[in-house]
């Protein structure tokens, strides 16, 4: 490092990515990037938590071995381009860095505030969402390896304040059990490009042996966290946790292809990029974890392998990666519930040639009122579509006929940074209260009409809420978490899967 820093936050995995920074004379933030890979790292200032509308910043080692960052701006797309090629300019200063050791570090300093309408201001006290990502290999401007979204407050109001508001002391709490779910010495099969893997596990035993309690007992989870274990390259890209019914899904030792879960296992209890920030739950509050509906959980991990692998010279990918799932037999308050919205498969239909098409799902005042006999409390949501998707959101109209459509939103929707969003508090929904799942597609460049399914060339449109206290039949009925009949394996044919 070329100076002292005042503040410092790093991954889950504490060897992949270090950021530092200070804040120079309330005017500047000199900050310096510590990643291990060989191609570029960046650091984006964020309007929604995606890597669109960012303020991007990607460092590099030239050929000729100088340090260079490039100041950059994606707009509505995904893909970022110079500001200067948008009518903007560089406001980078001071820049230097290494690559030794398969480490690459790169320091930089740029205005907290510019006159450049592609450079995001950063504010004192404010919470801003925040992107790291880097390329493994060359050092060329090409699709990054891996990415991770925080927040993070970066111009503190006092030089000692916290700057990231996560409480973590979970860690270290005596009553709060720790477990691994993760594959283990995996070997990715890279013929595909793209393909997902699953693995199930009876939590209940998984517990019960490693504690001597019984089967029976109750545990709350409390947190959980993604880490990376990965060698020679990294191909993961997503993983999922979802809960089985155990009394329907029959356990298998294997792990098995799976682009689609079980029709058992719909429950999303938890999904990320990897690197990504820890979901904990409000401390009234727990994911019941080992027994019920939690007895029996896949595993699901979703892989790209990098362009630049090569079997014969990197040989084979292990993988060893999942989640570190946080659990107390000290049970709180409330049970968490997880419910699913949105149109069944059978349902969806996209017209080609359409720039902002619209489907949605509604659970009205009777589905709230038959699943509600008290308010409830949303602590986190997320949303799951396909290549077309742009725009998701959830939108809650209330009895006096008052509509928020902006606390439970996923503007310009980014397909490879799928995860639970905290909300900044529990979000009250009343009975009577109307939630209606929103999705927009822009199909302009289709020729054909786009139909509904798990499939890459097919869409969806799911919306995920994290809530407590649990209701046993909210929001909707079972449908709206569905297949289409015909898409549903039996036990047989699930036994048979190719492994």
């Amino acid at each position: 490092m070329d100076q002292e820093y005042s503040y410092s936050v790093y991954t889950n995995d504490e060897d992949l990515f270090v950021f530092k920074w200070s804040i120079i004379n309330d005017s500047q933030i000199r900050i310096t990037l510590d990643v291990k890979a060989t191609g570029w790292v960046g650091f984006g200032v964020t309007k929604h938590g995606s890597k669109t509308d960012s303020d991007l910043l990607i460092g590099l080692i030239g050929q000729d071995g100088k340090a260079a960052v490039h100041d950059m701006f994606t707009g509505n797309t995904n893909y970022p381009q110079p500001d200067a090629a948008k009518g903007g300019q560089s406001n980078i200063s001071d820049v230097t860095g290494s690559l030794e050791n398969g480490r690459l570090i790169v320091s930089f300093t740029r205005p907290l505030t510019s006159l450049d309408q592609y450079d995001l201001p950063i504010k004192k006290g404010e919470l801003v969402p925040v992107m790291f990502a880097y390329k493994d290999g060359a050092p060329d401007l090409t699709q990054h390896t891996g990415r991770v979204s925080h927040r993070l407050i970066l111009f503190p109001e006092n030089e000692d304040d916290e700057v990231d508001p996560i409480d973590y002391s979970y860690r270290t709490d005596n009553s709060i059990m720790q477990m691994r779910v993760n594959f283990k010495d995996f070997e990715v099969p890279v013929e595909k490009e793209k393909s997902s893997w699953c693995k199930m596990y009876n939590i209940g035993e998984a517990i019960s042996e490693a504690t001597e309690l019984s089967q029976d007992t109750t545990y709350h989870m409390i947190a959980y966290e993604s880490f990376l274990n990965e060698s020679p390259k990294k191909a993961v890209s997503q993983m999922n946790i979802f809960s089985c019914n155990p009394l329907l899904i029959q356990m298998r030792d294997d792990y098995f292809e799976c682009d689609t879960v079980p029709y058992q296992c719909q429950s999303r209890i938890g999904f990320t990029v990897v690197g990504n920030h820890p979901v904990i739950f409000p401390e009234e509050a727990g994911l019941v974890w080992g027994s019920d509906s939690t007895k029996i959980v896949i595993l699901q991990t979703q892989f790209q392998i990098p362009k630049e692998y090569n079997l014969n010279t990197d040989g084979k990918i292990v993988n060893n990666s999942g989640f570190n799932v946080f659990f107390t037999n000290k049970l709180r308050q409330y049970d968490i519930g997880v419910s699913k919205i949105g149109p069944e498969f059978s349902d969806i239909s996209i017209p080609a040639g359409k720039s902002y098409y619209l489907l949605e799902d509604k659970c009205g005042k009777d589905c709230i009122n038959s699943g509600q006999s008290e308010d409830i409390y949303a602590i986190a949501y997320g949303f799951a579509g396909n290549n077309l998707l742009k725009d998701i959101r959830f939108t809650v109209t209330n009895s006096s006929g008052t509509t928020d459509e902006e606390t439970l939103t996923y503007m310009n929707y980014d397909l490879n940074n799928q995860v639970y969003i905290p909300t900044n508090k529990p979000y009250k929904i009343q009975r009577g209260d109307e939630i209606v799942l929103q999705c927009w597609y822009d199909s302009s460049d289709k020729t054909t009409i786009t139909l509904g399914g798990e499939e890459s060339n097919k869409e969806k449109c799911f919306g995920f809420l994290m809530y407590y206290p649990k209701k046993l039949d909210f929001p909707g009925a079972p449908k709206r978490a569905g297949k289409s009949a015909k898409e549903i394996p039996s036990l047989k044919e699930l036994n048979l899967m190719k492994t």
